[in-house]
């Protein structure tokens, strides 16, 4: 078939649920008759891989000689051998031909058989993990396809690129696009630029990605034509009009950056219409590749509150954005009715209170039958009340950014919130029912022990109380990232912030590298302590516990064991 254009979203990411960035620009541009193609790789490539004989040639031949090639380089061959490892005892436990059989009947929907029996649940549970351990090998085989050849083993990741450049080819649109995030980067430009070798159409980035690397992109890579900043699903639609009339000048486009005569150009970057956005469409995208029926949905773009010194996430979009909430409903309802589905993932930064109270007020006048997981600030304004109406709309999961219970620390990253309200909003939903994660750090400049420890012992006390399920990003030391605020404050002057501190220097760094003014070592000895006491806890009472590779599980099983079908393991 002809397209107008073809948008990918590329190794390396999950393969729970499917990304909003393409469903999303897809609505528009179909909305406007173009032809548009769109498909997820990533998921494409992770089924084909999770297969009995790919697994099989990966454990026994493809990693030991790629481990033996690397054994100068030991960072690489230990990585390697703990993937062997982990492998092996795979297929000695459960068998190759099980994981392939268990991953297509997630595929097929099988929830209630497979989660309620103990056995096809740890499998499930293992999937995820071998779809994290992808990120690696994707990362590593394109090195090493030669041996394939060698021993004439299927390349699943080669076959599968070598068919969409044939496609492309065939089709011939006027642009080709990717959505990037970071861990995307790598695989997409490389690809891209195979593409370009072949291809006489534009090349397309966008994402969180380009976003902060726009210019960095164009510069560093000729074959690439324009990277979008921000939003995009205005002005591509904008610049395919003037690609579609055989034009070329992009001066016009808003919060684009692309080459015109061998100059970068940075055209300046105005808001979109949030308002006008349409109901994502997922049509093309092989929804039967996830492991989970769960589809993301957005309400609102950029956080409300934005002043998280440590924080650049919101900096993604343009400004802060809400849909109104009787359009939302209507996103739920028209998706869960044409897809089939139930459960849902509000990927929006941080569900604003009263935003989230008329949207659960919508669902509930609606009579939909979702189930769904939000983020959320520890607003004060959250009563039981509220928290009970959440709960009737169909909110199953709340993770919550915390980051820290000692007020010392909230204060210095101007959090904006405190741990009495947090605990008590964390106890009042877990009474009515909602499932509560929290978001953490540790190591914040100038945290001592002694806060740490108030972290480490808000975490224990309401664990065991059955308040919170274990999430391990507390394990996750702070990061220092450019154009953070705390970024910002460390080039004035960062001696009363860092021991020592060297900043990002590559083209596409944005981490700072820091000694620390408090002894780390003490902190780290406590959080490995009660990070092994935790997982001695969970294994005696025998709790599950998902994380970012599967987050979406949750849902799954909360909506199981409110149809009274028996999960084999404790949920709080």
């Amino acid at each position: 078939m002809k397209y107008d254009i073809m948008l990918f979203s590329l190794p390396n990411k999950n393969m729970d649920y499917p990304g909003l960035a393409l469903p999303t620009l897809t609505a528009h541009l179909r909305e406007k008759k173009y032809r548009t193609f769109q498909e997820d790789s990533n998921v494409i490539i992770r089924d084909k891989m999770m297969t009995e004989g790919f697994l099989n040639d990966l454990t026994h031949t493809i990693l030991p000689n790629i481990y033996y090639q690397n054994l100068n380089d030991t960072k690489i061959s230990k990585r390697i051998k703990q993937i062997i490892d982990f492998y092996i005892k795979i297929e000695q436990i459960h068998g190759f031909d099980e994981i392939e059989k268990i991953k297509k009947d997630m595929q097929s929907r099988k929830y209630a058989e497979l989660l309620s029996e103990e056995k096809s649940f740890e499998i499930v549970s293992i999937l995820f993990k071998i779809s994290r351990s992808f990120h690696n090998i994707i990362d590593i085989i394109p090195n090493y396809s030669s041996l394939f050849e060698d021993f004439s083993i299927y390349n699943p990741i080669e076959e599968y690129l070598k068919k969409i450049l044939d496609n492309i080819k065939k089709s011939n649109p006027f642009a080709v696009g990717f959505t990037v995030l970071n861990i995307q980067r790598k695989f997409t430009i490389n690809f891209a630029e195979r593409l370009s070798n072949d291809f006489s159409g534009y090349i397309f980035v966008g994402g969180p990605d380009p976003t902060k690397f726009g210019k960095q992109y164009i510069e560093s890579y000729p074959f690439l034509d324009v990277a979008f900043i921000k939003e995009s699903e205005e002005n591509l639609l904008q610049i395919m009009e003037i690609i579609k009339n055989d034009g070329d000048d992009f001066s016009n486009i808003p919060a684009i950056v692309y080459k015109n005569n061998n100059t970068i150009k940075e055209n300046k970057i105005k808001p979109i219409n949030f308002e006008n956005l349409l109901t994502p469409d997922f049509d093309g995208i092989s929804l039967d590749k996830y492991l989970t029926n769960v589809l993301p949905i957005q309400a609102s773009r950029g956080c409300f509150y934005g002043k998280c010194k440590f924080c650049i996430h919101w900096k993604t979009y343009f400004k802060y954005y809400q849909k109104k909430p009787e359009n939302v409903a209507k996103d739920l309802e028209i998706l869960s009715n044409k897809y089939n589905t139930k459960f849902f993932h509000f990927t929006d930064d941080a569900l604003e209170f009263e935003l989230g109270n008329k949207i659960c007020q919508e669902i509930t006048e609606k009579k939909l039958d979702v189930r769904w997981l939000t983020y959320a600030r520890f607003e004060s304004k959250f009563s039981k009340d509220s928290l009970e109406l959440w709960k009737k709309a169909g909110v199953s999961v709340i993770e919550w950014g915390l980051e820290s219970a000692s007020d010392k620390v909230l204060n210095r990253m101007q959090k904006g919130i405190n741990p009495r309200i947090a605990e008590r909003i964390i106890k009042d939903s877990s009474e009515v029912g909602i499932t509560n994660k929290l978001f953490l750090f540790h190591d914040y400049p100038d945290e001592t022990s002694s806060d740490l420890s108030k972290t480490i012992d808000f975490i224990d006390d309401n664990i065991r109380h059955g308040r919170i399920r274990f999430f391990m990003p507390i394990r996750n030391k702070f990061e220092l990232l450019k154009d953070s605020q705390l970024y910002e404050e460390s080039l004035k002057d960062y001696r009363n912030l860092f021991k020592k501190i060297w900043f990002p220097s590559g083209i596409f760094a944005i981490r700072a590298e820091y000694f620390d003014l408090n002894d780390y070592t003490k902190k780290k000895e406590m959080l490995d302590i009660f990070l092994r006491n935790m997982t001695r806890y969970m294994e005696e009472k025998n709790i599950y516990t998902t994380d970012d590779e599967n987050i979406t599980l949750d849902i799954i099983c909360n909506y199981l064991s409110e149809q009274k079908i028996p999960i084999p393991f404790n949920q709080n």
